[in-house]
């Protein structure tokens, strides 16, 4: 996000600290151009006692105001430290010279999986061909750091996960464009089409928490009753948010993924164009 100083924010701010520090100093400096120094001496020497308790009244005064500075500057310090925390947090993709676009494929004209996924492949193949694109993938239900598509009933080796696992369909280069490294095993590859053996992609903590080895490729997965999946590959942990470790992720080719799954979670989350670019993203929106 773009993180900036609101000039009107700074503008009232200015103004508010301005107006108190005027308004708290008039009614000191009323005061002390209509004192009478002779009734005041006179007062102080008949009753030291109030004077006494003025002053410690004083004194409670300014040690509540640096108790209150204290906290405030421990409060802002710990924000800064959070927020630089945020900056260094390392979100498990790279960040930069990234487009995305956001689509909707509804109506029967994409209704199974074959013309879904070759839309896909055609699309993403114009966008290649555009001068300042390296390269450009889908992902279905949800970006990261988005709410996306969650399977609760996923089995690993037969045996229930009882877990929540994060699921993306996507299309063969999507995680090359984020540039999210490969651990073991392989990539998707534009082979895994409909007419090949069903296969899916784990990432680090799917590996470590479920597979004891912490190495999952060859192990069949199954999501949603679905048909059984080989792991065929390890890939890294992409967040889900800012400051967390990132969960359990399940990735699969969109042109093995049945279109009932498809449509069941395109009609709550959009479906998003992905692209790493070589010149400043922001040029290549009319292109897109």
């Amino acid at each position: 996000s773009d993180i900036h100083l609101d000039r009107w924010a700074l503008a009232f701010t200015f103004g508010l600290s301005l107006a108190t520090g005027v308004a708290f100093g008039l009614l000191p400096a009323w005061r002390a151009s209509h004192a009478d120094v002779q009734e005041t001496l006179k007062e102080a020497g008949r009753s030291t006692t109030e004077g006494a308790r003025r002053g410690r009244l004083r004194s409670v005064l300014v040690i509540g105001e640096m108790a209150l500075s204290l906290v405030l500057l421990v409060g802002a310090g710990l924000l800064i430290r959070t927020f630089a925390n945020y900056l260094r947090d390392d979100p498990g993709f790279a960040s930069d010279h990234l487009l995305t676009a956001e689509i909707w494929l509804r109506g029967t004209r994409y209704d199974s999986t074959g013309q879904g996924a070759g839309f896909y492949d055609r699309l993403t193949r114009r966008l290649d061909a555009l001068p300042g694109v390296r390269s450009a993938g889908v992902v279905e239900a949800g970006l990261p750091f988005q709410r996306g598509g969650n399977a609760g009933w996923v089995r690993l080796d037969g045996v229930s996960l009882q877990a929540m696992i994060k699921y993306r369909t996507v299309t063969p280069d999507y995680l090359a464009v984020l540039g999210v490294p490969l651990v073991r095993g392989r990539m998707l590859r534009h082979a895994d089409d409909a007419g090949a053996e069903p296969v899916a992609l784990v990432n680090r903590t799917f590996a470590r928490r479920f597979v004891a080895d912490s190495d999952a490729v060859g192990h069949m997965v199954i999501l949603y009753n679905g048909a059984p999946r080989l792991i065929v590959g390890v890939v890294g942990d992409v967040k889900s948010s800012v400051g967390a470790p990132a969960p359990p992720h399940v990735y699969l080719p969109s042109a093995q993924t049945p279109a009932g799954l498809t449509r069941l979670f395109s009609g709550w989350f959009p479906t998003h164009v992905v692209l790493r670019t070589a010149v400043d993203p922001a040029a290549l929106e009319n292109a897109v």
